[in-house]
C-alpha cells in the first residue's frame, strides 16, 4: 500500500518535473558561466558571485536526478532506469528534490536577477565592442541641454562607402529638398539611426556628435494596407497625427523625421497641409526634419526652418551624385532628365518639357 501511494504521487508529479527542470538547468548554467567570467578578471566581479554560485551548487546534482529518464539504447540502460525509478518512487525523490529546487529558486530571486543582469551586461559590452571594431570610425556622443543636433562626418552604419555629411541644426528645424535618388531620404534616416545609437549604445557613426536626449519618431516608407482597408494617405494622416500628440503631451524633446509629407494627395493641398503641420510641430520642444520635392515649402517655412538640398549632375555620360548636403534651396530638377537618360520616347520628353515650361511661364 505504501509503495502504491508513492507510485501515484510520483507520476502525478512527473508533469511538474518536466515543466520546471529546464529553468533549473538554465539557472545552474548561468551561475557556472558567471563564475567562469568573474575568474578571468577581478574587475569583472561586480557582486558576490561566489555566494550566488555556492547557493546554486546543489542544483547540479538535483537536476541530474530529476532529469534522468529511460534510455532505450540497450537492455542494461533500461535495467538501470528501472532501478533508479524504483528508488525514486520508494523514497519520493523527485517530489522532494523538486521541492528543494523550488525553495532554492524562491529564496534566491535577487541572486538570479543579478546573474541575468551580470551576464547581460557582459554580453552587451562584447556586442558593442565588436560592433565598434567593425566600423571605419565612430565617436562617443556628447549630451547637453540645448535642443540641437550637431554632427561632423556622419555616415549610415549599413551603407558601404557611405559619403559622410555634417549638420548643425543650431536652434532651427531642417527642410531638405533634393532630386530623385540624390540622398535626402538616406540622410534623414542616417540622422535618426545615429541619434538612437547615441542614446542606446553610446556610439555614433560620426567623427563628432553633440545633442540633447531626443525621443525619435519617424514617418518614412509608409505603405497602404489592403488587409486593413487603409489608403496611403490615411496611413500618412495617422502617422503624422501621432507626431502632433507627442508634441503636445511629451515632457521630452522630440526628433520628428518626415519623408515626402502628404505625398498621397494632390499638389496644392499637400503643400498647404505640409506647411501647416511642419509649422505647428516647429513651435514645440522639437527638432523637425522634413524631406520634400515641394520647393514651395522652402519659402513658406523660411522662419523656423533652415533649407538644405542634395543635387546631381546629368550628362551624356550618365548620372553623378555627390550625396553631399548643401545649404540653400534646390534650383534644378532631374525627373524629366531621368526619363531621357532611361531612353523614354522623345515624344514623352518633349511633351513633359513643354508642359513644365508653360507652368513656369504662368508663374
Amino acid at each position: 500500500m505504501f509503495f502504491i501511494i508513492n507510485l501515484i504521487i510520483h507520476y502525478r508529479n512527473k508533469p511538474k518535473v518536466s515543466f520546471l527542470i529546464t529553468p533549473f538547468i538554465q539557472i545552474k548554467a548561468l551561475s557556472d558561466y558567471a563564475k567562469k567570467i568573474a575568474n578571468l578578471d577581478d574587475a569583472l566581479n561586480y557582486f558576490d558571485l561566489g555566494k550566488a554560485h555556492k547557493k546554486f551548487s546543489n542544483l547540479g546534482l538535483y537536476q541530474f536526478l530529476l532529469a534522468s529518464e529511460k534510455q532505450e539504447q540497450n537492455e542494461f540502460s533500461s535495467f538501470i532506469w528501472l532501478l533508479v525509478e524504483y528508488i525514486k518512487i520508494t523514497f519520493l525523490l523527485e517530489v522532494n528534490l523538486l521541492d528543494k529546487c523550488v525553495k532554492i529558486a524562491d529564496s534566491s530571486r535577487q541572486e538570479i536577477h543579478d546573474l541575468f543582469k551580470y551576464i547581460g551586461l557582459i554580453d552587451t559590452s562584447i556586442s558593442i565592442a565588436s560592433y565598434r571594431a567593425g566600423l571605419d570610425y565612430y565617436c562617443t556622443p556628447e549630451f547637453d541641454q540645448l535642443i540641437r543636433v550637431k554632427t561632423e562626418d556622419m555616415i549610415h552604419p549599413l551603407i558601404d562607402d557611405c559619403v559622410p555629411n555634417s549638420l548643425d541644426t543650431n536652434g532651427k528645424n531642417v527642410l531638405i529638398t533634393g532630386s530623385n535618388m540624390s540622398g535626402k531620404t538616406t540622410f534623414i534616416r542616417t540622422v535618426a539611426v545615429n541619434v538612437i545609437l547615441a542614446q542606446s549604445i553610446y556610439t555614433v557613426c560620426a567623427k563628432f556628435y553633440r545633442a540633447n536626449f531626443l525621443d525619435v519618431s519617424t514617418s518614412i516608407g509608409i505603405a497602404d494596407s489592403l488587409l486593413l482597408g487603409k489608403s496611403y494617405y490615411l496611413e500618412e494622416l495617422e502617422s503624422v497625427y501621432n507626431f502632433i500628440e507627442r508634441s503636445d503631451d511629451s515632457k521630452f524633446a522630440n526628433l520628428f523625421v518626415m519623408d515626402e509629407l502628404f505625398k498621397g494627395t494632390n499638389t496644392n493641398e499637400r503643400i498647404a497641409a505640409g506647411q501647416a503641420v511642419s509649422d505647428y510641430l516647429s513651435k514645440g520642444n522639437n527638432i523637425v526634419m522634413v524631406s520634400t520635392h515641394d520647393l514651395e515649402l522652402s519659402k513658406l517655412l523660411n522662419v523656423n526652418y533652415e533649407s538644405y538640398y542634395f543635387a546631381e549632375e546629368v550628362s551624356d555620360q550618365g548620372l553623378h551624385f555627390d550625396h553631399k548636403i548643401k545649404k540653400g534651396i534646390l534650383s534644378t530638377r532631374n525627373a524629366i532628365k531621368l526619363l531621357e537618360y532611361f531612353d523614354y520616347p522623345k515624344e514623352i520628353i518633349q511633351s513633359a518639357n513643354t508642359y513644365i515650361q508653360s507652368v513656369e511661364t504662368a508663374k
